[in-house]
C-alpha cells in the first residue's frame, strides 16, 4: 500500500472518530509518605485481626497438652515443661520431691525404655469435663500455701486422651491417658504430668 493510500485511510478513520492507539510509557510513581503509612497501617491491622481470630477461635486449653506431647514425642523434656507455670517447673510438686523438669525427664526416659529411642507419640482428646468450683478453690489455695503464689484459678478441664505410640518397626500401641488443665492467671497450664489413672 502506498504512502498516499495510508494517509487517505488515516484521514478517513479520523473523520469517523477512529484514531490509532498511541504508545504510552507507564512510569511507576514512588509512594508518598502518606501512602506508605496507610499501607503499613492496613498490613498491621490485618495481622492483628488474624491473631485475634486465632486466639478467639482456637481452644486455648488444648495448648499446654499439645506442647507437652510434642516435647514428649521429640524426647525433649524442656519443651514438655513449657506446659507448666514457670514458678512450678523447678519446684517440688509431689511427696517424692521431684520437680516438673525431673518428672518430664523421667517420662522421656520411660518412653524410650518401653517403646524405643525413636518412637513417635500422637495424641488426641476424646472426652472432656469441667472441674467443679470447689476443686478450683482448693487448687488456688494449694498454690498459695505450697508455692507462695497468689493467683486466680478460674477454670479447669479434665481431659481424656487417646495416645498412640508408633515404633520405628511400624508397630503401634494405644493407651488412654488423663490430664487436667487449669486456667491460672488468665492462661492455661498443666499442674501434673499425664497419667494412665483417671482423676477421682
Amino acid at each position: 500500500m502506498s504512502t498516499a493510500e495510508n494517509q487517505t485511510e488515516h484521514s478517513v478513520g479520523q473523520e469517523h472518530g477512529i484514531f490509532e492507539p498511541k504508545q504510552v510509557e507507564l512510569k511507576k510513581q514512588p509512594l508518598t509518605g502518606k501512602q506508605l503509612s496507610v499501607r503499613i497501617i492496613i498490613a498491621a491491622s490485618l495481622v492483628i485481626i488474624g491473631l485475634l481470630a486465632y486466639f478467639l477461635l482456637s481452644d486455648p486449653y488444648k495448648r499446654p497438652v499439645n506442647k507437652y506431647y510434642k516435647g514428649y514425642s521429640a524426647g525433649k523434656p524442656e519443651v514438655m515443661a513449657e506446659a507448666f507455670p514457670e514458678w512450678l517447673r523447678n519446684a517440688e510438686v509431689s511427696d517424692t520431691t521431684m520437680t516438673v523438669n525431673a518428672m518430664c525427664t523421667a517420662m522421656v526416659t520411660l518412653k524410650k525404655s518401653n517403646y524405643g529411642e525413636n518412637a513417635e507419640v500422637q495424641m488426641g482428646i476424646i472426652a472432656e469435663s469441667k472441674v467443679d468450683e470447689k476443686r478450683l478453690s482448693q487448687i488456688e489455695q494449694g498454690i498459695k500455701s505450697h508455692y507462695g503464689v497468689n493467683t486466680d484459678v478460674t477454670e479447669g478441664k479434665n481431659l481424656t486422651l487417646s495416645v498412640r505410640y508408633i515404633l520405628s518397626s511400624g508397630k503401634e500401641y494405644s493407651n488412654l491417658e488423663y490430664v487436667t488443665v487449669y486456667r491460672i492467671g488468665g492462661k492455661w497450664y498443666m499442674l501434673d504430668v499425664a497419667s494412665d489413672q483417671a482423676p477421682a
